[in-house]
């Protein structure tokens, strides 16, 4: 069994994944088309639209209670995800997917040859500009923790 917020997470959100195993190009919302599917193709029960609100050991068995049910099972895998961050400021909604995007890794193709802003703090926010440093003309890392500063 599978329960869910949402199939997808955070790839789902992507307007392009240029990196997944398999494609050469798909958008985030048909990967995790592809994701339903093949779940479904192999008879997995999914309990979608379901957040997990409390886990605890009930004595051989794992407890899994939602905020629609509660489950049990010998076993339980953990596969929490991401969400992003974002930054609550004017514009962010209306130009997410078309300028503002939440992951490095899934959108840098999108950038290349232009400026942009990365804006996060600590390890993420550099691993997220050594990505696009191949890719982007110009980035302007702003940390949100200490500061920012221009590169290349």
């Amino acid at each position: 069994m599978v329960v869910t917020k949402d199939i997808g997470g955070q790839a789902a959100l992507s307007a392009d994944v240029e990196n997944h195993t398999g494609y050469q190009y798909i958008t985030g919302l048909e990967l995790a088309k592809k994701f339903e599917e093949h779940m479904k193709e192999f008879g997995m029960e999914v309990k979608e639209g379901e957040e997990v609100i409390e886990v605890e050991k009930a004595g051989d068995a794992v407890k899994v209670k939602t905020d629609k049910g509660t489950y049990e099972s010998k076993t339980l895998i953990i596969a929490s995800g991401a969400r992003p961050r974002t930054l609550n400021v004017p514009g962010e909604g209306k130009f997410k997917n078309r300028g503002v995007t939440y992951c490095a890794t899934c959108d840098a193709p999108l950038f290349a040859d232009v400026d942009v802003a990365v804006i996060e703090g600590g390890n993420s926010a550099l691993d997220a500009t050594l990505q696009l440093m191949r890719i982007a003309n110009k980035i302007y890392l702003i940390n949100i923790n200490r500061g920012s500063a221009a590169m290349r």
